[in-house]
């Protein structure tokens, strides 16, 4: 098992995708599109990190599932949400207030010291 780990983490995502007929065929939720645009981004810009806004976790979940190769800093007011993200794979999850905008959530992130660590630079929202 522990070799079928190893090499499916050592092939690059990208070459995993492009040999699925499956993936190629099948339409996609507009939610599955965006984290899979927002995993791209990062790797072509370089970015030293993700943001996702969430309220449930699921744009959380569905932006790890493509396994980006940097961390992702999840911000949510919700403290059941924050619990169950600590578990999902490369997710920091960080407990905020509640903001009416996406600018006072992100500084209060990074006051609480997640993007320090992350260093994040990149942000998608959803709930």
């Amino acid at each position: 098992m522990t070799r079928i780990i190893s090499e499916i983490e050592a092939t690059p995502q990208q070459s995993r995708a492009r040999r699925s007929p499956i993936a190629a065929t099948l339409a996609v939720s507009t939610e599955f599109a965006i984290a899979a645009a927002s995993s791209a981004a990062v790797s072509m810009l370089n970015a030293p990190a993700l943001i996702v806004f969430t309220k449930s976790g699921f744009s959380a979940r569905i932006v790890a599932s493509h396994r980006p190769s940097v961390p992702i800093l999840v911000l949510t007011d919700i403290p059941r949400t924050y619990r169950q993200l600590a578990l999902v794979w490369g997710v920091i999850p960080e407990l905020v207030p509640h903001c009416d905008t996406y600018d006072e959530m992100v500084r209060l992130g990074a006051r609480g010291g997640a993007a320090t660590r992350a260093r994040a630079s990149r942000a998608i929202a959803s709930s």
